[in-house]
Order: C-alpha cells, then structure tokens, then sequence
C-alpha cells in the first residue's frame, strides 16, 4: 500500500482499517513470499524466512480462491484428514488448487494431513495415484538410497537422518518419487514428491512430522524445511532482510504483534458504502503496560477525500472515536487521529 504511517505516543489499538466512503481496494490479496495455510500451522517461525501466510480453517474458507492466486506454497496441516475435503472435494476450491499448481505452485500435504478428504478424486484429475493410506507404526527415517531432488540438494545438502514418523506408504507406483523411508527398508516411504503436475506444479506428501515443527533434532529436518520452501519460493533472505523476533518478556520498543492479528483475516473489515479500505497494523510497547493514549496515522489518500468521510473500525467490526485533518493538500495527505473524546 501507498502513503505512509506515522505513529505518536503508546498505540492503545493494535489492528484498524481506515475505511473511505468511495473508491474501491480489492481484499484477500497477498504479494511476495506468500504462502496459504489450511488447518494446523506449521509451528516453525516463517517471518524468519521473509514468508506471510494467509490461514483457513474448514469454515472459514471465504476469499481461499483469491488468497491461493498470489502463493507460492500451500501447506495442508498436521493431522487435517478427512477436513480437506471443504478444499479437495469442493468444486471452486479444487479448482483454485489446480490453477495454482499450473502456474508452479507447490503443495505440500503434512503428516497425516492426507486421509480421504476428497485427495483420490483430486489426484486422479491430475494424472496421479493416490498412494493409499498410511500403515504401520513409528519409525526412523533416512534419505531414500538414490534419492535426487531441489528439495534434497538446494540450498542444503540433505543426507542421512531426517527424524521419526509414523506410518508409511507402500503403493506410489509411478505418480511419486520416494525422498526418505524408513532405515532400512526403501519400500516403506515417508517423504513422496510428485513433479511437473498440472504442467509446473510440485506436490509433496509427508509422514515424517519433525520438518515443519520447531524441533532443534535432527537438525536435518529444519534444513529440509528451509530447502521446501526455497523450492516455492526462490532464494532465502540473507542476513538483515529476516523479521526481528521480540521476546515479550523484556521491554522493547513498540512494535507490531502478530498475536492480535491471529484470526483477523476471518473478518470482514466491511461497512455499507465504504468500499475502500486501508488495514493498518500499529505497534504496542510489548512488554510493557499498555495505555489507552492516541494513536496518529499520515496516509496519502486518494484525490479529494473528505475529511468527514474516514472512519476507523477494529477488525472486529468495532468503530473507534476520531478526528481526521488535512495534513498537506498537494500529496492528499491526511492525519487520522484516534481519540477519546
């Protein structure tokens, strides 16, 4: 987004938009290193890597289609099941999963994340075997003997150990290539890749539950995780380029916590006649004792905005007191200002 925030004081609100009665700004969108969540998260630190992530659960699917259009990677959780049929099974889903393997789009169904959920169907549209369910008990896992691949090599060399699962797959037949396996045994496969599906797609599937979980061992599996998603997305940051990580327990400057923004892309950010909306994320003094003090915002608004018609809402739906003036007429500069008066 254009314009730019200026920010005055302890914020006492920590996600707005700034709604304007004309106009129009498309919602859902993303850009980037993008990534769409269905189900469980991953648990491991994606701002790290420079990754924003839109999350869905199986009743809140609204705006999936457009999400998936700007990612990279789509990550169907741990322990999803039979819950990815609102994904697989549903026609306008599908077929947003399909258009975004097309254009190159890498699609990786977790442990058991997989189960029926409507993934045979699905697969069989594309031209793959569905590899059945999984059976057996936990297990070690290893790099599978002749094991080639992007996600194996780039930018980390993946070799030996890459940590427990449970259950594996028997029946892959021609449609996946085996990564990792049980030790000892290269029919049981842990680790499947499907290659060139939909034309440029990549599709993996995984019983091996340590590489998209924050578990220091084995450390193969976080190098693993760093190398799945360099496939999706390119090279990963270099050093200055990642998000800090502020520890809430010590007294930092204010800065944006992700925390109050957990469920807000489920919101609607809507109200009658204001079809033009502009999110804003404001800082809080983490760690520190909040304060119900002003929050200023300069923005660089459209042409001949009226001052009288901004308005500010949580993302809850919930409108806040404030004052708007112009700040420069030349650049359509306006200050909102939260009050509570």
């Amino acid at each position: 987004m254009n314009g730019r925030n200026v920010f005055n004081g302890f914020p006492a609100c920590i996600a707005i938009a700034i709604l304007v009665l004309f106009g129009f700004l498309p919602m859902c969108r993303a850009a980037g290193r993008a990534m769409v969540i269905y189900g469980k998260p991953p648990a491991r630190d994606l701002s790290v890597y420079d990754v924003t992530a839109n999350r869905f659960g199986a009743e809140q699917l609204e705006c999936f289609a457009e999400a998936l259009a700007d990612a990279r990677l789509l990550y169907v959780g741990q322990y999803t099941g039979d819950a990815a049929a609102n994904i697989f099974a549903a026609p306008k889903q599908a077929e947003a999963v399909k258009a975004f393997l097309a254009r190159g789009g890498t699609l990786v169904v977790d442990y058991n994340g997989l189960g029926g959920g409507g993934f045979a169907r699905f697969f069989a549209d594309l031209g793959l075997r569905h590899p059945g369910s999984t059976q057996g008990e936990y297990y070690e896992t290893t790099v599978a003997p002749g094991a080639k691949h992007a996600v194996l090599a780039e930018p980390n060399r993946i070799s030996g150990d890459i940590g427990k699962a449970y259950g594996w797959w028997t029946n892959w037949g021609d449609s996946f290539t085996c990564l990792a396996c049980k030790k000892d045994d290269p029919d049981k496969a842990a680790l499947l890749v499907a290659d060139g599906v939909a034309g440029k797609g990549t599709v993996l599937l995984t019983q091996t539950f340590g590489i998209f979980r924050d578990e220091p061992r084995p450390a193969a599996a976080k190098l693993l995780f760093e190398n799945i998603l360099t496939h999706a997305f390119g090279a990963l940051p270099g050093p200055g380029e990642a998000i800090p990580v502020y520890d809430p327990y010590e007294l930092r400057e204010p800065a944006a916590n992700p925390c109050y923004l957990n469920q807000a892309h489920w919101a609607r950010w809507h109200l009658e006649g204001a079809p033009m909306r502009f999110p804003v994320v404001v800082g809080e003094p983490i760690g520190l004792e909040r304060r119900a003090a002003p929050v200023s915002i300069c923005w660089d608004f459209p042409p001949n905005t009226a001052t009288d018609s901004v308005r500010v809402f949580t993302y809850a739906g919930h409108e806040l007191p404030c004052q708007v003036r112009l700040v420069s007429a030349e650049k359509h500069t306006l200050a909102v200002l939260r009050t509570e008066d």
